[in-house]
C-alpha cells in the first residue's frame, strides 16, 4: 500500500471522528519526573535499565490521551503503557518465557524477569485509583493481553483459510487491553454504569484507531498486521481492509458520544481522550507518523 493511500485512510478516520492531527510537545518535565519515580520504585537501576527506552512512549500516552486526568492516574498510565510495550518488544520471539506470567500473577510466585514483578505491583494499585469493579476488568484485560501475545504469534505463523477471517480480529481484541485503556479515561467518581455503556463502543475505537495509526510503522518494519492477515484470509486488498477499519472506528467513536449523552464529565473525558489518543500516536516516534506529512494533509 502506498503512502498516499495510508495518509488518505488516516485523514478519513480523523475527519469522520471530527478530530484533528495535532502538533505535540515533548513533555520533558513529566518524563524527568517519571524517570525519577521509576528509580525510586526500583523500576530503573544502574544494573537494570531495560524499561527506560519505553518510558517515552508511556509519557506520550499519559500526557496526550489522558491529559484530562489527575497526575497519579497519568503516572499509572505511563508506567502501564511502558510495561506493555516492554513486554511486546522483549518477548515477541520468546513467548515461552512470558507464558507463566498469568499463573505467577495469581499465585504470587515471582517471575524470573524482575520487570514483570514490578508490573504486578503496579497492577495491584488499580482498585485504589479506579474502583474495585473497574480494577477487575482492567486486570482481566491485562492478563488477556499477555495471553494475546501467544495468540498473535500462533495466528501470525499459521496458514489461515477463508473460514478463519475473523481470527485476526479475535487475536487483536485479546492483545489490545482496550478495556483497560478505556476505563483509564474516566475519573473514579463517574458512575460505573456510564463507564460500562461506553466500553462496548470505546474498545473498537481504541483497537481500530491504533491499527489505523500504526499501520504505516508496521508496514515499514515488515510486521504481520491484522490488516494483512484479514486481507489474506478474505482475498481482498489491504486498502479494502484498512478502509473497513476506518469505518468501524468512526462508527465506534460516534456511538460512544451517543452512549455518553447526559453523562456530563464522562462525555467530556471521552472527548478529551479521543483527541488526545491521536496526539499520543503523533507524539510518539514509535509510529513514524512524521514521515506521512499529516499536518499538511489535515
Amino acid at each position: 500500500m502506498d503512502i498516499p493511500d495510508v495518509r488518505n485512510c488516516i485523514k478519513s478516520f480523523l475527519e469522520g471522528c471530527d478530530l484533528v492531527y495535532p502538533k505535540t510537545e515533548a513533555h520533558l518535565q513529566f518524563e524527568a519526573d517519571i524517570v525519577a519515580e521509576s528509580k525510586r520504585r526500583g523500576y530503573i537501576t544502574p544494573e537494570n535499565a531495560k524499561l527506560r527506552p519505553f518510558i517515552s512512549t508511556g509519557v506520550s500516552m499519559a500526557c496526550n490521551a489522558y491529559c484530562h486526568q489527575s497526575h497519579e492516574i497519568q503516572l499509572f498510565v505511563c508506567f502501564y503503557t511502558a510495561f506493555l510495550i516492554y513486554m511486546d518488544d522483549s518477548y515477541e520471539t520468546d513467548i515461552e518465557h512470558i507464558l507463566p506470567y498469568n499463573h505467577n500473577f495469581i499465585t504470587g510466585e515471582p517471575h524470573n524477569d524482575i520487570i514483570l514483578n514490578y508490573f504486578r505491583e503496579l497492577m495491584l494499585e488499580a482498585p485504589t485509583l479506579f474502583g474495585m469493579a473497574e480494577a477487575n476488568i482492567i486486570i482481566s484485560a491485562t492478563l488477556n493481553w499477555i495471553t494475546g501475545l501467544t495468540i498473535e504469534q500462533e495466528v501470525r505463523n499459521a496458514q489461515l483459510g477463508p473460514s478463519s477471517y475473523q481470527l485476526p480480529t479475535f487475536a487483536r481484541i485479546m492483545a489490545g487491553a482496550a478495556e483497560a485503556f478505556a476505563l483509564y479515561i474516566f475519573p473514579k467518581e463517574v458512575p460505573l454504569i456510564w463507564k460500562l455503556q461506553a466500553l462496548t463502543h470505546a474498545c473498537p475505537f481504541i483497537n481500530g484507531g491504533n491499527d489505523i495509526l500504526s499501520y504505516y510503522k508496521e508496514q515499514v518494519l515488515g510486521e504481520t498486521t491484522r490488516v494483512a492477515l484479514t486481507s489474506k484470509c478474505r482475498g481482498v486488498t489491504l486498502l479494502v481492509v484498512l478502509n473497513e477499519l476506518v469505518d468501524e472506528a468512526v462508527t465506534a467513536h460516534r456511538q460512544t458520544l451517543i452512549a455518553l449523552e447526559g453523562s456530563g464529565s464522562a462525555l467530556e473525558a471521552w472527548k478529551a481522550f479521543s483527541q488526545g489518543y491521536i496526539g499520543f500516536h503523533a507524539g510518539s516516534t514509535r509510529y513514524l507518523l512524521d514521515r506521512l506529512d499529516l499536518e499538511a494533509a489535515a
